[in-house]
């Protein structure tokens, strides 16, 4: 019975002084944030942009315009946009709507995007248009978010007016 009771003794001994990891007072390490920017949250952002008109049937044209969007996600928005070319012999003013699916990757601060829909063209008379188009969005964190654009888009036109192709460079400032 000794050497049961010896042998036990000698079991709890070891295992209470057994330990598994620190016990030391130290406070938990909480995981690093993941980098990235949040340049592509939902909100409303507006953008300017200088754009050339490249049209099936015509002479090309240079033309600016302003646009406004809301991104309900950072994936999905709206973005209507107004622009004019000087086209001879009279200047093309186009109105749009458009459905933007955005691809953000936030590692880089770059968002791929296609996008699609309608409005007008109006010179002499008004048209109506269909279009879809795709481009890239850069929003450095240095600039605070603004961002930098290029897209384009093939618009079928109805009426005289040819389809054309637009081609588009300019600045998005979210807010």
């Amino acid at each position: 019975m000794k050497k049961l009771l010896s042998t036990l003794a000698i079991l709890t001994a070891s295992f209470s002084l057994a330990t598994a990891g620190d016990y030391s007072a130290k406070a938990p390490v909480a995981p690093a944030p993941v980098a990235g920017c949040t340049a592509f949250d939902p909100g409303f952002e507006m953008s300017a942009y200088l754009a050339g008109e490249l049209p099936s049937g015509g002479s090309d044209a240079i033309g600016a315009g302003i646009g406004f969007a809301y991104f309900f996600t950072e994936n999905i928005g709206i973005d209507t946009n107004y622009a004019a070319f000087n086209s001879d012999p009279a200047v093309h003013h186009f109105i749009t709507a458009d459905l933007v699916l955005r691809f953000p990757i936030k590692s880089a601060c770059i968002a791929p995007y296609v996008f699609g829909g309608g409005g007008v063209v109006a010179n002499s008379s008004t048209e109506t248009l269909w279009r879809i188009g795709a481009g890239v969005d850069y929003r450095p964190a240095a600039l605070g978010n603004i961002g930098l654009f290029a897209d384009g888009s093939y618009n079928w036109i109805g009426g005289n007016i040819s389809d054309t192709t637009i081609v588009r460079l300019g600045v998005r400032l979210p807010f």
